[in-house]
């Protein structure tokens, strides 16, 4: 590799770890602060407008799959300025929202832009530019969204306390197109000679019918599910049990840090250990935190629980490219990984709702837990026949 191409692959994955820390946070964890600020301002149901959220699940799963062909077809940088332009400007958008159906519509925008701004070609082409240090490099740009996660989740407060959320809305939709625009057009990249953008290459992904796709897709879905469906309902199970706010927020920033590590840590992990050696080791930490969840009442459980767990949350950020790469013919990635990401999103869309159905139930919020306990040896064991069935 010469050194203009050495230089380019470094620049797009700082490009990748900004876009990540940007857009992605916003979009993804920032959003959330504007629920009650909006309810309260316009008078909207929290239930309304908590819709929002679920049709961008929707939203991006559906469009998963016509994002990576278009990486494929079309290219990733047309993509991503496209992205670009539609999340940041749709944020910005919201700030002049008044109605709940102009919250929809525009939620659909910025969910379409966020696919194809983010995980879908920001996978392809670190997972282009660093084949032998896949993982490695995917960890140190999806760790990213932690950092941003970090630093909007304290600004954005601040400003919705100050300005209240028509201004924040403009504000964070501003940055998220001087972030995003600049380096969708003049950073990120693919190699010469990648499968990007090329006459002819359609990017047709997997066939569904394919065994190793089937384990890998059910695997992807469940644990979607299980990880949104625990991260959501943490909280309120803490409050359930009773426990101060001070402990339940410390076990939240906790997680939140080690999930951190947990991205670089992660992907280190897959590169040298391999696959197999990697989602035992971070199949054995969801486990060991399910159960410190279902017997944790003291603070020390509840801190080892933040631990493992947060560690554990590798596999959702890593996995689905990391093992779309791995598993699938390298020419048809964007493409097959836009559909596995639609198994994910449908999946994370789920999980919520069926945790707080667990949870209004008699089993409560201990039976979830313990339903979820063994959906996620399920799935791990689909992971690991589908990488037998890969050398198979």
């Amino acid at each position: 590799m010469n050194e203009q191409s050495g230089y380019r692959k470094w620049t797009a994955l700082v490009a990748a770890f900004l876009i990540m820390a940007g857009p992605y946070s916003i979009i993804n964890t920032i959003h959330s602060l504007f629920i009650h600020p909006v309810v309260n301002q316009y008078g909207f149901s929290l239930k309304s407008f908590s819709f929002v959220f679920t049709l961008s699940a929707i939203v991006i799963a559906l469009a998963s799959p016509a994002v990576g062909r278009a990486v494929g077809t079309i290219g990733l940088r047309p993509v991503m300025v496209l992205g670009a332009l539609l999340a940041g400007g749709g944020f910005f958008a919201y700030g002049f929202a008044r109605s709940i159906a102009a919250f929809y519509g525009i939620a659909a925008v910025v969910a379409l832009g966020g696919a194809a701004l983010t995980v879908i070609p920001l996978s392809a082409m670190i997972s282009a530019w660093f084949p032998e240090k896949r993982g490695s490099m995917m960890g140190v740009a999806f760790a990213g969204a932690g950092a941003g996660s970090f630093v909007w989740m304290q600004a954005a407060s601040r400003l919705l306390a100050a300005q209240g959320p028509a201004w924040t809305y403009r504000f964070l939709g501003l940055v998220m197109l001087a972030v995003a625009l600049p380096l969708s057009l003049f950073c990120v990249s693919m190699p010469k000679g990648a499968p990007e953008g090329r006459q002819g290459q359609k990017g047709k992904g997997p066939a569904i019918d394919q065994p190793r796709f089937l384990l890998f897709a059910g695997g992807v879905f469940l644990m979607g599910a299980i990880v949104s469906g625990v991260q959501v309902h943490v909280q309120p199970y803490l409050a359930s049990l009773g426990l101060p706010a001070v402990l339940a927020a410390n076990v939240g920033s906790l997680l939140a840090a080690f999930a951190l590590a947990g991205s670089m840590l992660g992907g280190w992990l897959f590169d040298k250990a391999g696959p197999a050696r990697s989602l035992v080791t971070a199949g054995f930490l969801s486990i060991v935190s399910l159960l410190l969840l279902i017997v944790g009442g003291q603070d020390w459980l509840l801190y080892l629980f933040a631990l493992t767990y947060g560690l554990s949350l590798c596999m959702p950020s890593l996995w689905p490219s990391y093992g779309s790469a791995r598993l699938f013919p390298k020419e048809d990635y964007a493409a097959t990984l836009g559909t596995v990401n639609l198994f994910f999103t449908a999946g994370a869309a789920a999980g919520p709702f069926v945790s707080g159905l667990l949870a209004d139930s008699p089993w409560g919020y201990p039976g979830a837990w313990r339903i979820y306990l063994a959906l996620t040896v399920l799935y791990y064991a689909l992971f690991l026949l589908s990488l037998r069935a890969r050398q198979e």
